[in-house]
């Protein structure tokens, strides 16, 4: 299958593109062992809508929200022990 890779989005009221973002990344990432994981502090229901579209996603699609906005800055510090590929930095 090819290296393995995993997208994280970070999201704040972001529902409108996440179908989009999804149908993209999965054409991009053909041919990989890959996922996208959104981490998401909205304040809409783009946690909801991710779930939706993940349904019916040609990749893995997970979403991860976070109650409180800390901005995609702090997502990669604390990311790494939720990714399905663990990087040695992880």
């Amino acid at each position: 299958m090819g290296t393995p890779v995993t997208v994280i989005v970070p999201t704040f009221n972001e529902r409108d593109n996440v179908a989009e973002l999804v149908s993209r990344s999965a054409a991009a990432l053909a041919g990989y062992d890959a996922e996208i994981l959104f981490v998401d502090d909205s304040t809409d229901d783009t946690a909801a809508e991710v779930e939706r579209v993940a349904a019916d996603a040609a990749i893995p699609v997970r979403v991860i929200h976070r109650a409180e906005n800390t901005g995609a800055s702090a997502v990669p510090s604390w990311s790494g022990s939720k990714l399905r590929h663990p990087t040695s930095a992880s």
